[in-house]
């Protein structure tokens, strides 16, 4: 068997080298996400061509002929398996992302957004309805902003929550305010049903600042617009 160049065996190793490194960094320093660890796809392609091809290398080489077949063909099912798998994978996204309604004219920019973005009903209302100036805390948003044009902060930042920390150091629904307008809060954008849970949770809030926050919302925090489970609400004013 016709062993590789010398030059070629330190690129496989390089290319190994990267793959294995890369993929290690995106593990342990971030969720797993496989547009992380996209820049490695490439290298782990190249490396799979040079094994295939040093099988099917191997297998030629094998005296008996049957063997051979066996082996080619078996080569050969293997690979026609891993593409069915892509090309069903690619089928089922392009009927999921359905692109040429949109690139047809047939269906609007927002029509297609609100297929794929619960909650971006909300955000448009949001862009059409308040002032330049305002302010929104996101709540429960899955860190999705992006659609906003107006400024907003995310409650959870390096998993403190600072609505969480208003309650837990107030003693009225009048402290909750002064805190979230002491940040610059407007207006709080929220997906209620993980909301809910959140705060009906006695490990994130006790019996008395659960009643407490609901005081708050009752008093001070006016329902905009609600619509698939989200809803921007108004912080009302009040002197303190």
């Amino acid at each position: 068997m016709k062993k590789d160049d010398p030059v070629i065996r330190n690129e496989k190793k390089i290319l190994l080298a990267f793959a294995g490194l890369f993929f290690a960094t995106a593990f342990f320093t971030s969720d797993m996400r496989i547009r992380y660890i996209s820049p490695i796809i490439p290298p782990l392609v190249l490396l799979s061509a040079f094994g295939v091809r040093k099988m099917v290398s191997i297998i030629s080489e094998l005296r008996e002929r049957h063997l051979r077949y066996v082996g080619l063909a078996a080569v050969f099912l293997v690979l026609s398996f891993c593409l069915s798998l892509n090309a069903y994978y690619i089928f089922t996204q392009y009927k999921y992302v359905d692109p040429f309604g949109y690139l047809s004219g047939a269906v609007s920019r927002d029509e297609y957004i609100d297929k794929y973005r619960p909650e971006y009903p909300v955000i448009r209302y949001i862009n059409e309805n308040l002032n330049p100036h305002d302010r929104i805390l996101l709540l429960f948003m899955g860190n999705r902003g992006y659609y906003c044009d107006r400024e907003y902060v995310f409650d959870m930042i390096s998993n403190r929550s600072l609505l969480r920390e208003l309650v837990k150091r107030s003693r009225k629904p009048e402290q909750v305010l002064q805190g979230l307008r002491g940040n610059g809060i407007t207006h709080m954008l929220i997906r209620y049903d993980i909301f809910d849970r959140w705060v009906k949770d006695e490990d994130n809030f006790t019996i008395r600042e659960q009643q407490l926050l609901g005081r708050f919302f009752k008093r001070y925090v006016e329902l905009l617009y609600f619509k698939w489970g989200y809803g921007v609400s108004q912080l009302e004013y009040a002197s303190f």
